[in-house]
């Protein structure tokens, strides 16, 4: 069993202990790479073996297990996507339902951004899947102009019990300095460094302003460019990088927190952000759809 930090993983975990496991009799298939997730993505030898080794475990199990229902978060990255694609056209061979669930946050750009010959491929897999969930009436639009034939079903995404609570925030402000929060992957595509190049606008006017990041990297040597980005600045002492927190660990960060910010430019439905608004705290982001649609 293995869940990494991330939104999918997050859904993946909440599906895993909720009643429906038994319910279902289901069983968990991690795809996972042995990497960070900064290497997610590339086409290269150890994710290229990573994924022949997960094709060959999914094979086994549906040998070993024939279940009637095949379900599988659709990855991003164009890597991943043709590893989804070999898993979903396995389970159709082996006679199951497949329903594909949409997380990614780079979906529509990654169909936009493909050449001619894999948009073909990418309209082939959603047009040969039984059932589609994805995460907003956005998501459902862009979808359905791929794969009109295929049912779409919105299903957003939501947050365990443990952020749930009108009395997790205890009432009053909190003590000096007022902190900002970021949770996340960091990196470019979370909007992470212009969070901190504005650090210097804000504390030129409120100096007791702190940042906290929390999150594994999600890009090659993002943590290095943060660290660089912090020193130009003279904000290394105004920002704390916490690393990944999980449970009643991240619970505390949320409540700890004076306002959330994700600056993100690109988001499936982020997990975090509907964390952050379920404990109670002020949130500020982007205006970008998959957010929009969660806030309003």
């Amino acid at each position: 069993m293995l869940f990494r930090s991330g939104g999918v993983e997050t859904i993946s975990k909440l599906i895993w202990e909720s009643p429906l496991r038994d319910r279902y009799h289901m069983r968990f298939f991690s795809t996972a790479k042995s990497r960070g997730k900064e290497y997610s993505g590339r086409i290269d030898l150890r994710n290229t073996v990573d994924a022949g080794v997960q094709v060959v475990k999914c094979l086994w199990l549906l040998l070993a297990i024939r279940p009637r229902v095949f379900h599988c978060p659709l990855s991003g990255p164009w890597s991943g996507f043709l590893r989804d694609m070999a898993l979903f056209w396995l389970a159709k061979i082996m006679g199951c339902t497949t329903i594909a669930h949409s997380h990614g946050a780079i979906g529509d750009q990654l169909y936009a951004d493909a050449a001619p010959w894999q948009q073909w491929l990418i309209r082939r897999l959603l047009c040969s899947i039984d059932e589609f969930v994805v995460l907003s009436p956005y998501w459902e639009r862009h979808f359905a102009r791929l794969a009109p034939q295929t049912p779409i079903t919105v299903v957003p995404n939501c947050v365990r019990p443990l952020f749930l609570g009108e009395d997790l925030r205890p009432p009053g402000d909190h003590p000096a300095p007022f902190t900002i929060l970021f949770v996340g992957e960091i990196g470019r595509r979370k909007g992470v460094y212009d969070l901190v190049d504005a650090l210097p606008i804000i504390r030129a006017t409120t100096p007791s302003i702190a940042l906290r990041l929390v999150g594994n990297a999600g890009e090659p040597d993002a943590l290095a460019e943060l660290g660089r980005r912090m020193e130009a600045l003279g904000m290394r002492e105004a920002v704390t990088f916490v690393g990944p927190r999980y449970d009643e660990a991240l619970l505390a960060e949320y409540l700890q927190a004076d306002v959330y910010v994700l600056p993100t430019y690109a988001e499936g439905q982020p997990v975090a952000l509907i964390e952050a608004m379920a404990t109670g705290a002020c949130v500020v982001s982007s205006a970008i759809e998959a957010v929009v649609s969660v806030v309003t």
